[in-house]
C-alpha cells in the first residue's frame, strides 16, 4: 500500500471506530496477518481486510503474503455475501433500514463511499449489482492466488470462486456451465464446500435451461443448437436429467447445513424435476 493510501485509511478512522470498532494502524508482514485474524474474531471483517492491505501490497512474494490473500478473499467473500456494507452506509447517511434503491441509496454513491473505496483499493473488486439491487465481491483475490500462486494448498477452493457467473447470455450460461463442470471433473471426489457449491449452481443452471426449453421455447438457449422442435425438446430432457443428477450429487456431497443452498429447496426440486414441474427461482434471470 502507498503512503497516500496509507494516509487515506487513517483519515478514515472516526468512521471506521463508530461502524466497525476498528483503530486504523499500519501492520507489516506476519503482524498483519496476526491482528488481521484477531479483528476477524471480534467481527470487524472490513477492518480486518484493511489491515492486510500493506502486506498485500508487498512486492516480494512469501508464504505471509500468500496466507493474507487467501484470508483476504474469506474476508471479502463474507462481506459480498451480508449486508453489513449496505447496512453500514444507510446508517451513515442517516437512511432508513429498509430504504432501497430510489430511496437514497443509489450506485454510484455507494460504490464511491470511502469505506468501499478502501476496499477496493486492497484489491476487493467490489462492484454493484444492477439486477440484485446490492453490491457483489467478484472474488479477485481469489484469482490473484492463483496467478500469484498456483501451487497453493488453497488451489481446489480458489479455482471454484474464480470461475464468474454468467447471466442472461446464453454464451455465457453455457460458458459458466462448462466451467463448472471441467472443475467437477478435477475435484468431483472431494467432499468440500467448494465441490458441494458447484453441483448445486451447475444443477440450478440445467434447471433453469430446461424450464427456459420447456416453458419458454427459448432455443437460443440450447447448446449446441438444436435442429428442430424434436431436437430441442431431448436437449431440454437432456439438460432435465443432468439437473436430477447434479442435485443428487450435492445431497450426497453434504451432510450437514449448507449456506449455499437449502436440502430442502433440492429436494424439493428434485420432486418436482421427475414430475417436470418447472420451477421459477431462476439463476440465469432468462427475461
Amino acid at each position: 500500500m502507498s503512503r497516500g493510501k496509507t494516509t487515506a485509511v487513517l483519515a478514515l478512522a472516526p468512521m471506521l471506530v463508530l461502524l466497525l470498532g476498528y483503530t486504523p494502524r499500519t501492520y507489516v508482514g506476519a503482524a498483519a496477518l496476526a491482528e488481521a485474524r484477531k479483528m476477524a474474531v471480534a467481527g470487524s471483517f472490513g477492518g480486518a481486510l484493511l489491515t492486510l492491505g500493506p502486506l498485500l501490497a508487498e512486492e516480494r512474494r512469501s508464504p505471509d503474503q500468500e496466507a493474507a490473500i487467501w484470508f483476504a478473499e474469506t474476508l471479502a467473500s463474507r462481506l459480498g455475501t451480508s449486508a453489513d456494507l449496505l447496512d453500514h452506509f444507510k446508517s451513515v447517511r442517516g437512511l432508513p433500514p429498509e430504504s432501497g434503491i430510489g430511496s437514497g441509496v443509489d450506485e454510484r454513491a455507494f460504490i464511491e463511499w470511502s469505506f468501499v473505496s478502501e476496499l477496493r483499493a486492497v484489491g476487493a473488486d467490489i462492484t454493484w449489482a444492477s439486477m440484485g439491487s446490492t453490491y457483489v465481491y467478484g472474488h479477485a483475490f481469489a484469482r490473484r492466488l492463483l496467478a500469484e500462486y498456483p501451487d497453493t494448498t488453497h488451489r481446489p477452493a480458489a479455482e471454484f470462486y474464480a470461475i464468474a457467473p454468467g447471466k442472461n447470455d446464453p454464451g455465457e450460461v453455457h460458458r459458466w456451465r462448462r466451467e463448472l463442470l471441467a472443475y467437477l471433473d478435477r475435484h468431483a471426489d472431494e467432499r468440500t464446500v467448494e465441490v458441494a457449491a458447484a453441483h448445486f449452481t451447475v444443477g440450478h443452471i440445467y434447471d433453469d435451461l430446461w424450464d427456459v426449453l420447456t416453458e419458454h421455447g427459448a432455443e437460443e438457449f440450447a447448446d449446441p443448437a438444436a435442429e428442430d422442435d424434436a431436437d430441442l425438446r431431448n436437449r431440454a430432457n437432456e439438460y432435465r436429467g443432468q439437473a436430477l443428477r447434479h442435485y443428487s450429487a450435492f445431497l450426497l456431497t453434504v451432510t450437514v447445513g449448507y449456506p449455499f443452498g437449502s436440502f430442502e429447496r433440492v429436494t424439493k426440486r428434485m420432486r418436482g424435476l421427475r414430475r417436470r414441474e418447472t420451477d421459477h427461482t431462476v439463476i440465469i434471470f432468462y427475461d
